[in-house]
């Protein structure tokens, strides 16, 4: 799937594991190593290892690391198993690439993860052209558990993250994908430090917020037409938030370039007025096709009434109408009457029977993405219009 750092913890990760060796044999090590080492560097990363122990189908690699490109620090990622590694006409297909432990510390904090596995793993040989611009193809990945502790204490717990890619026979389909984090756990109780903050959040119930995270998408490499169909962050007794997104213009040669400025920008700091200005260029090749954000409140929003009602000495009902009178003049000047009128109404719905709030953008065509930069900066007043920007609640 396409490197889209935004989307999701998951497939960056797959990504990584993704450019690790594999072999089918023993008299195969050699180049196959040499290859994914090139694929690491495609991908950003620089590994090396201690060791590399061939026993059949298995590769293992012992006291490995791993670096930013360019980047002099490294992390040690200690022991990496690849089992069920064979050859296939111009790739290594690994069943699995596992790695079962990992834990790094420092004075104030440490880390660790278990149950790190890759399944299905294709490596495109050396002097092949990569499949999908490049990127890394597999069938699922899982991370089984990810806690973060500071001074003792934990702070953040992540269990159950898995992505999955199904991948089109022709060279023309849709690369589907889906994934999620079956839940999440992060101590806001002991990241606060002021008394009078964590008042609040146990007054809201929230000193730790637990949730997980869904997501959906495809991607066709031809024409870069990606669709985010699901992104939905959960957290539990609050709410979810919501985000849809469908973009065309994100192809392999889109991605390859803005690699390059990426590693340029990296290599020479002082230039970034230029580079910026290159990767202004390289959006104007994407189109916006649309996009939806959506909040689904579970408590959340009576929650901050009752709170702000609390502060000023009001009802719930008084802070809930200031707002519905602040909306419509504050929006005026950018939304225009009608759009103002219906963001208004969405609004006063929305805070009479806290359900869904939705904002969506559905332009009648494409709009490329160089046309919203300079409405956006020319005349922001146009830019609802040409988006086809619409608000609506409890639907």
């Amino acid at each position: 799937m396409p490197r889209l750092r935004p989307l999701s913890a998951a497939l960056a990760l797959g990504g990584l594991l993704a450019a690790l060796p594999s072999v089918a044999g023993a008299w195969e090590a050699d180049a196959v190593l040499e290859s994914m080492q090139g694929v690491f560097e495609e991908q950003g990363f620089d590994i090396t290892w201690g060791d590399a122990a061939v026993d059949g189908t298995t590769i293992r690699l012992s006291d490995a690391q791993v670096a930013l490109a360019g980047e002099a620090e490294r992390l040690p990622i200690g022991s990496l198993t690849l089992n069920g590694v064979s050859e296939q006409d111009d790739s290594y297909r690994v069943d699995q690439l596992s790695l079962p432990y990992y834990s790094t510390s420092a004075p104030d904090g440490s880390l660790t993860a278990t149950g790190v596995s890759i399944s299905g793993l294709v490596l495109p040989k050396q002097g092949t052209e990569a499949p999908y611009g490049g990127m890394m193809v597999y069938d699922s990945i899982e991370l089984g558990e990810v806690v973060a502790s500071m001074q003792g204490t934990q702070i953040f717990r992540l269990t159950d993250l898995h992505a999955e890619m199904m991948v089109p026979e022709g060279d023309d389909g849709m690369l589907e994908f889906t994934g999620a984090a079956e839940g999440f756990a992060l101590n806001l109780d002991a990241l606060v430090e002021e008394d009078a903050q964590r008042q609040v959040l146990q007054r809201f119930g929230y000193s730790e917020l637990k949730g997980y995270l869904e997501m959906a998408g495809s991607w066709r490499p031809s024409d870069g037409r990606l669709i985010v169909s699901q992104y939905d962050l959960t957290v539990v007794d609050a709410g979810t938030i919501g985000l849809m997104l469908d973009l065309s213009g994100y192809t392999p040669a889109f991605i390859d370039s803005m690699r390059r400025v990426q590693e340029q920008m990296a290599a020479n700091p002082e230039g970034e007025s230029a580079q910026g200005l290159a990767m202004l260029g390289l959006l104007q090749q994407l189109n916006f096709h649309g996009a939806v954000v959506r909040f689904s409140d579970d408590t959340l929003t009576n929650k901050v009434l009752e709170f702000v009602a609390a502060q000023q000495g009001a009802e719930p009902s008084d802070v809930a109408n200031q707002v519905k009178a602040i909306v419509p003049m504050q929006l005026m000047s950018y939304l225009g009457p009608e759009l103002t009128t219906e963001v208004s109404e969405a609004v006063t719905r929305f805070l009479d029977n806290p359900e869904s709030l939705e904002i969506r953008a559905e332009p009648d065509k494409p709009v490329p993405f160089a046309l919203l930069m300079g409405a956006a900066m020319a005349s922001p007043q146009s830019l609802p219009g040409q988006i086809g920007l619409a608000v609506n609640a409890n639907e």
